[in-house]
């Protein structure tokens, strides 16, 4: 037996498909509303940036801007780590200092000094192994700043804060968010 078609049916797609999205093209500072449990796009910052700290005291440009954010971006295209401030009330982003060419992954504030100073920014940063380094940066005159690694500290940590209460762990601490390999 031979089957053989007697028909040939050619099928021409006549729809399209369409697909338009809400989200942002560049990346964005908000806010959150913790009661609401809403969140809020306020302005877009350049390129991505690695941790984000708020620090009450003026630490530099522009002078008398006492409610900053803080954070570090890379330049992808030379490799070089900037120390960003962030003023929220302006929507100005600024380079405050070149901070080494690390790869950033958070940054914190603590005005107390636990010991390397006081009103100090630490971070944490990783190398190609993943292999995270604790250090402070401490920002200087305009366009000038320190960073400084202490102590490698293990792998794969993702997030940084310091609380000068004791929340259950002892005062003065630095807490984190990290994952395994």
């Amino acid at each position: 037996v031979t089957i053989t078609p007697t028909n040939t049916v050619t099928v021409t797609p006549t729809n399209t498909v369409t697909v338009t999205t809400n989200a942002p093209t560049a990346p964005m500072f908000g806010t959150i509303d913790s009661t609401k449990g809403t969140y809020t796009n306020r302005f877009s910052v350049p390129t991505i940036l690695n941790g984000l700290t708020y620090a009450p005291e003026d630490h530099g440009e522009p002078p008398g801007q006492a409610t900053e954010f803080y954070s570090i971006r890379k330049d992808t295209s030379t490799g070089t780590s900037w120390f960003e401030a962030i003023i929220a009330s302006t929507a100005n982003v600024t380079d405050r200092f070149g901070a080494t060419s690390g790869n950033f992954d958070a940054l914190t504030y603590a005005a107390d000094n636990v010991g390397y100073g006081p009103l100090l920014f630490y971070y944490l940063s990783h190398d190609l192994a993943g292999v995270s380094t604790f250090g402070t940066i401490t920002p200087g005159a305009p366009g000038v700043g320190v960073t400084a690694p202490l102590f490698v500290v293990g792998t794969n940590f993702d997030a940084l804060t310091y609380t000068a209460t004791d929340v259950g762990y002892g005062a003065n601490m630095f807490y984190y968010v990290r994952h395994d390999a």
